[in-house]
């Protein structure tokens, strides 16, 4: 999954959003061209791009717009000796608005708080992610981020190879001496997320869309029914595993089925495939809550708020540790109370009594007062 067990963007995302808990294509972005070249200029134009990367100090992330061609592996800047060195890789697009953009948050965190050289590989796939992670490894990064539950048995295989590399899954499971899996306690802000819904919905029905079963993503689908429950007893939730976390016209079949069976506010924790559920609701004037970063750019007026994924705030813990030599191998929760999770400010539409019961719970949760309950199995209620 992205996640498995898994951060916050204007109009200009949303189109990049319809172009990352998980898998996606292999392939690496290719380097700009210019058709319209002679054989001699091209050569030339070659020659001075070498120079040009070359010459270049810094990170391979360059510009707030993340450019493709600086996603590719192993493109690091040389810099001088002593300086951190924190790389990454993920499932999908950099430019999703989504889970992966929450990713490179992370990274430009650690980039302007630390001084540090970054660089990332996207569209990782699982087949391809033990080869990225040994590159990283190889051009001795002191720390690599596998941002996705999935890539745990591809950084558990190769990392007793690299024993001074350090190794972060993000929402993993997996341990190691110099490995250690980022577990957020997402089914908090899904409970919030029920509450939100229930309150907001008039028809009594509400929807969910997840990316996978596993247990950790049932996690959420069941703390967000609980969360509606305590609103609204009766309330109807219609839950869905699309079983894909970027397949946007799945995501919209998903929220469309269960708008078309009376849900008015659907949620999604289903990275690019839940981009289809928010479609789904801004085509049929029903309400969405979204997950990983704040998405109300992306359908304003249609998005009550989003379930965050504050990245940067884990991201930057994990690159201190390493940095600081207080590293250690194991799980790392965080949740509210960290930090780590939050939600996204409220649409106008959400009234303030809403938000105040919303606020209350959060209060409870990061006090220990109230502690949502985790259920791995799917029920029917």
């Amino acid at each position: 999954m992205k996640r498995k067990l898994s951060l916050v963007m204007a109009a200009a995302l949303t189109a990049a959003l319809l172009g990352g808990c998980a898998g996606g294509n292999a392939k690496q972005p290719a380097g700009d061209t210019t058709a319209a070249q002679t054989e001699a200029g091209e050569k030339e134009a070659e020659k001075k791009e070498a120079e040009k990367t070359e010459a270049v100090d810094g990170d391979t992330a360059k510009t707030d717009d993340v450019k493709k061609d600086d996603a590719k592996a192993g493109d690091s800047a040389k810099t001088g000796d002593g300086q951190f060195k924190a790389a990454l890789i993920v499932t999908g697009s950099v430019n999703d608005a989504g889970w992966n953009a929450a990713a490179y948050n992370g990274m430009k965190a650690i980039e302007s708080e630390m001084g540090a050289e970054i660089n990332f590989s996207e569209n990782v796939s699982l087949p391809d992610a033990e080869p990225a992670l040994r590159d990283f490894s190889n051009k001795g990064y002191n720390l690599v981020f596998a941002h996705s539950m999935e890539y745990g048995e591809s950084v558990t295989k190769i990392a007793g190879d690299y024993p001074d590399t350090k190794y972060a899954v993000y929402t993993g499971t997996v341990e190691a001496d110099n490995v250690a899996s980022i577990s957020l306690n997402e089914h908090e802000t899904g409970y919030l997320a029920g509450m939100l819904a229930a309150s907001m919905s008039k028809t009594g029905k509400i929807g969910v869309i997840i990316g996978s079963d596993l247990p950790p993503m049932i996690r959420i689908a069941e703390a967000y029914k609980l969360g509606a429950k305590e609103i609204n007893p009766d309330i109807q939730v219609f839950d869905v595993f699309a079983g894909s976390w970027d397949d946007i016209a799945k995501g919209k079949e998903a929220a469309l089925g269960q708008i078309e069976n009376g849900a008015d506010v659907i949620f999604h924790v289903a990275d690019k495939t839940g981009l289809g559920a928010i479609q789904a609701a801004q085509e049929k004037g029903v309400y969405a809550i979204g997950s990983s970063v704040d998405q109300s750019a992306v359908a304003p007026g249609t998005v009550l708020s989003s379930a965050l994924d504050h990245a940067d705030k884990a991201y930057l813990a994990a690159a201190k540790s390493v940095s600081d030599g207080t590293f250690k191998g194991g799980i790392m929760r965080m949740g509210l109370k960290e930090e780590a999770i939050g939600m996204a400010p409220y649409d106008a539409a959400v009234p303030e009594d809403v938000i105040k019961k919303i606020e209350d719970k959060t209060a409870q949760i990061v006090n220990g007062e109230f502690e949502v309950p985790e259920i791995l199995e799917r029920t029917t209620k």
